[in-house]
């Protein structure tokens, strides 16, 4: 629906709602979310809610920040939400040696601390139909806490501000007042039921949520936090990485940090991992409960397959097959191989061969062609056999396709 559409469904609605109408202004008017210089009229009145409902049908304006603050902490609080205490998420591009940020017309608090400097709070109002708003700023030095609370004759608690991770002094006790993120839970949602799940199918989409807060007596910094990922007693590796703003202290809601995973394609059991503060800029309470780790079990999605090797014929360059082939001799390897699955075999593979357990040689992208069940199937291979080795011959299938047994993917012939 076009944005005329809406204002005139809007117009015509105010024609036999003004009951409603008048309803709902007068409560803007004593929430201070409107200031109305007294409309004597119907039609004052209508002009002025048809403004307030257009704004939900307006698109955002751009806030223009005079500096680049990618080194500075950035906090947008949006006055008439039902919690304006609560910072909002924003997602600034710094270009040009200039700061942007998106929001809808409405009415904010723009905070930003830098270190080394005073923090800078001013308030935002965007209009409807506003497609840029302006903000200069200039940053001055932090003034010395200590000697200002010496010099002052009042018995008075400083706060460096009511929305940073900084310590607030209480001028008496110099006592310090931190935040505290703590991981509270970790989950796997599966997307299309918006449930749970404690198993998942290798190569599935889910979505990992963590439920996180600020057990602190201070809302935190914005921070930086990753999301990572490993087989059972392998490598950890980088899922995700992002930068969130602070959270509140005492929120009895927690806060969801949510990513989209695609799972590997091996089945077998995996570790997932949060790490919060991954830059340490927070001093916090305690800062052992910023890691947690989840053990999620992938199963395989697709057929059971099982492909071994039953015998590796030597033959001559001629054919001639060779019961004991002399080291330095070329000839030909034929891999006699079994589809022990139950469905067709189709699947990329590779075969290596190993002298006494070092790689010799490696062929890969052999390609079966719809092999039925228990079906056999060969690969001819070129091979200089070496003296006194153990000579090892291994089948594996490519594309981490898992197989229901291993035991049977050698072959071992010593010369």
């Amino acid at each position: 629906m076009s944005k005329l559409k809406k204002t005139k469904m809007v117009i015509s609605l105010l024609t036999w709602q003004t009951s409603l109408i008048f309803i709902s202004i007068t409560f803007l008017i004593l929430s201070g979310v409107l200031v109305v210089a007294s409309p004597k009229t119907r039609e004052a009145i209508q002009d002025t809610a048809v403004d307030v409902v257009k704004a939900s049908f307006s698109d955002v304006s751009t806030i223009v920040i005079n500096k680049d603050l990618s080194d500075s902490h950035i906090f947008i609080y949006n006055k008439i939400s039902n919690n304006p205490d609560r910072p909002m998420e924003i997602e600034p591009i710094y270009k040009d040696s200039k700061t942007f940020l998106e929001l809808f017309p409405g009415s904010y608090t723009l905070g930003i601390i830098k270190e080394g400097y005073e923090p800078i709070e001013k308030d935002l109002l965007i209009n409807v139909g506003e497609k840029e708003l302006e903000v200069y700023i200039s940053f001055e030095k932090e003034k010395d806490v200590q000697e200002e609370t010496k010099n002052s004759d009042k018995d008075i608690s400083y706060l460096v501000s009511p929305y940073t991770g900084l310590s607030n002094l209480n001028s008496d006790t110099d006592e310090k007042h931190l935040a505290d993120l703590t991981i509270e839970d970790i989950n796997i949602i599966d997307p299309n039921t918006n449930e749970t799940v404690s198993e998942i199918e290798s190569g599935e989409l889910v979505v990992i949520e963590a439920l996180i807060s600020n057990k602190g007596d201070v809302t935190s910094y914005s921070f930086q936090y990753k999301w990572a990922y490993r087989k059972q007693n392998s490598i950890w590796q980088e899922l995700y990485t992002n930068t969130r703003p602070g959270i509140a202290y005492q929120d009895n809601s927690p806060t969801k940090l949510t990513y989209s995973w695609k799972t590997p394609l091996e089945a077998g059991k995996y570790d997932l991992k949060l790490e919060l503060d991954t830059t340490n800029t927070i001093d916090e309470i305690e800062e052992n409960n910023n890691i947690a780790t989840y053990n999620v079990s992938l199963v395989s999605t697709g057929p059971d397959y099982d492909i071994g090797i039953e015998d590796v014929i030597l033959k001559s360059r001629s054919g001639q097959i060779l019961q004991s082939p002399q080291p330095g001799q070329e000839c030909i390897a034929e891999i006699i191989l079994r589809n022990y699955s139950e469905v067709k075999f189709d699947k990329a593979y590779s075969i290596t061969i190993l002298a006494n357990g070092e790689i010799q040689q490696s062929f890969n992208q052999q390609q079966a062609s719809n092999i039925e069940p228990y079906g056999v199937f060969t690969a001819n291979l070129n091979w200089i056999p070496k003296e006194n080795v153990k000579t090892e011959f291994r089948v594996k299938l490519l594309n981490n396709i898992p197989e229901t047994n291993y035991e049977n993917n050698q072959h071992i012939i010593n010369s």
